[in-house]
């Protein structure tokens, strides 16, 4: 008899484009507002209440060639 057991992991990358072209970058304003607009995706993503407190590695910025990008990641288990 098999000792083992097999789950499916599904990873939803979700990305917040910041458009930050030369040769005056990102605003802040606009960096703020795609952040707080993640912030309540992935609560909602995840099940959380709204005002649920998120660690501080939830989101993920990263330099694009024109662009700021604001990624996170939700992964769902299925046994």
């Amino acid at each position: 008899m098999a000792t083992f057991s097999t789950r499916t992991v599904y990873t939803q990358t979700k990305e917040y484009i910041v458009p930050a072209g030369q040769p005056w970058g990102a605003d802040q304003g606009e960096i703020t507002k795609a952040a707080l607009a993640a912030k309540a995706d992935y609560r909602r993503l995840r099940g959380l209440p709204p005002d649920a407190v998120l660690a501080d590695d939830v989101l993920r910025y990263f330099p694009g060639d024109d662009e700021i990008i604001i990624r996170f990641v939700v992964e769902e288990t299925e046994s």
